[in-house]
């Protein structure tokens, strides 16, 4: 009887287990997360596809999935996915955003979200032969495929053009015009190039019907309020192809300024914090 007993809740414990092993693996093909290792008290995931580039610094988001309920923030949490920015060179990292989950791998309730953008900036040296070390050279090593970037000289291209490399992601890139940014009154102004690897549609009503417009990049002549985070677009400029190649499929001019408070994010950012050289 009590070997009855035993094999049944082998049975159950290895179904049990079996199950939470598909259920991870699902998840890790559902949620494109890519196991970087296994630790003692989590395993850690970057998310394949959400690697991008910003000037010297790597973006990534970061999976912590706790094998058991782990207090995070002075919360219990089973997981935790972070934004997190890497300086490759220096070997620096800092926390730019973390939400905390009931559940692991990232599911159940949000139990809170810490935003460092509301306090200081921490960066943190990643230390020898540790968990954060591993990261960093998966984060640094990682191949972004970028379609328009994978087929250029990106040197070449930035020193024939004047366009300079200031983001990229696995489809999509964008550019700051060397020497365009300058200061205009209480703004700041600069020409962006946004190039996508698949098209985009514009969609212009005439008189009798609506014309869809695809287009591949835009050149932007974006003007900023620094002060009050806000972002107005003068002149965008489509093109048919990639990388601002092509013919010219729009051309939209604002005869006023109308200051979009959603802010350009990264591109702003990087515009409002340049030292212009006088």
């Amino acid at each position: 009887m009590k070997r009855i007993i035993l094999l049944v809740l082998c049975c159950f414990c290895i179904n049990a287990y079996a199950d939470d092993v598909q259920k991870t693996k699902s998840i890790e093909e559902q949620d494109k997360w890519e196991l970087i290792g296994r630790y003692k008290l989590h395993d850690t995931y970057i998310r394949k596809d959400r690697v991008t580039s910003r000037g010297k610094y790597r973006e990534a988001l970061i999976l912590h999935s706790y094998h058991k309920e782990e207090y995070v923030q002075n919360r219990k949490v089973f997981s935790t996915i972070s934004k997190e920015k890497y300086d490759c060179e220096n070997k620096t990292t800092s926390l730019e955003k973390m939400t905390l989950f009931s559940e692991q791998m990232g599911l159940g309730n949000t139990v809170a979200t810490v935003d460092r953008k509301s306090g200081r900036e921490y960066i943190e040296q990643v230390k020898p032969n540790a968990m954060g070390e591993a990261v960093l050279k998966h984060v640094c090593s990682y191949n972004i495929a970028n379609k328009d970037l994978a087929k250029e000289d990106l040197k070449a291209f930035e020193e024939q053009t004047g366009w300079k490399l200031i983001e990229f992601g696995k489809d999509w890139s964008r550019f700051i015009k060397d020497g365009s940014i300058e200061d205009v009154g209480e703004y700041r102004q600069a020409r962006v190039l946004f190039s996508r690897g698949t098209p985009a549609t514009i969609k212009k009503k005439g008189l009798f019907s609506t014309e869809e417009i695809k287009y591949f990049s835009h050149d932007d002549l974006q003007k900023h309020d620094c002060k009050n985070r806000t972002t107005a677009i003068r002149e965008s400029i489509c093109y048919d192809e990639p990388l601002g190649r092509g013919k010219v499929v729009d051309n939209l001019r604002q005869k006023n300024d109308y200051f979009d408070p959603g802010f350009r994010g990264d591109e702003a950012d990087y515009i409002c914090s340049y030292e212009i050289k006088k």
